[in-house]
């Protein structure tokens, strides 16, 4: 049978929320909401999951609310605190070692809660590159597994420039971890990469797809351009319902991508 794998659209604004959860109605596929431990300097965290939840209860389908680059142990222990489903941790230093006992210590907490998490293993360079030595390692992914007991795995195996969307994925070696692990895999950045490998990657054993960056794109051109029939005194909201539409079907077209339809 062939894989397929769930979508996670960055979200932070109740128009984002619902165009999100239409997408996923509309095209009858759970989601995962993902908000960005970055966004809380902008939107607070406790306000975004009322809101989410609110959204959420229209739904015909799953929606799960996923903490998405959490940097700092504040930053996940809130998004423990708001009831968020999953987390993910983001720790990234130049010592395995320091990784495995920071994950460690948050999965102990998470668990106990009922919340599953996601680590990273791999990287990028502060220049916006996949670094083709962080790629991750097959072999250290079972070790990393084990020692934290994370739920899912967020694989690096792209590498290239991400902003200016010139990367590969490296579907050799998502095939020999895929043998190798017995929990769900995460993409992240698989976007810039083009629709064709990140519906290959899907196939070949990704669970799930994060997408922020090629749908943040969309929306500031979006919001730049004039919709349709423009009425001088609702410009701002003519704008906003324009970009959210296009948001949605971009989300649609995603989800369509992932499910290998």
């Amino acid at each position: 049978m062939e894989n397929s794998a769930v979508l996670s659209p960055n979200v932070f604004s109740l128009e984002m929320v619902n165009a999100a959860i239409e997408a996923a109605n509309e095209e009858k596929s759970p989601i995962i909401l993902a908000y960005d431990e970055n966004l809380q300097k902008y939107v607070d965290i406790y306000e975004f999951t009322e809101v989410a939840k609110i959204a959420a209860q229209k739904s015909n389908i799953p929606v799960s609310l996923h903490l998405d680059h959490g940097k700092t142990f504040k930053g996940c222990m809130r998004a423990i605190h708001a009831n968020f489903s999953s987390i993910m941790v983001d720790r990234f230093s130049p010592s395995y070692e320091d990784n495995v006992k920071e994950i460690k210590e948050l999965v102990k907490i998470a668990h106990s809660l009922d919340v599953s998490v996601e680590a990273e293993l791999g990287g990028i360079d502060p220049d916006g590159k996949y670094n083709d030595k962080a790629l991750v390692d097959p072999n250290l992914a079972i070790k990393f597994i084990n020692e934290t007991n994370i739920d899912a795995l967020a694989v690096v195996i792209v590498h290239g420039l991400y902003e200016e969307s010139k990367v590969e994925i490296d579907f050799k070696r998502l095939k020999v971890i895929k043998e190798k692990v017995d929990i769900p895999l995460v993409l992240h950045g698989g976007s810039a990469a083009g629709d064709e490998q990140l519906q290959e990657a899907c196939s070949l054993g990704i669970n799930k797809v994060n997408i922020g960056y090629e749908l943040d794109i969309a929306a500031v051109e979006s919001l730049t351009s004039s919709p349709e029939n423009l009425i001088d005194d609702y410009e701002f909201p003519q704008r906003i319902f324009a970009t959210c539409k296009r948001y949605k079907e971009n989300i649609k077209h995603y989800i369509r991508l992932v499910n290998n339809q």
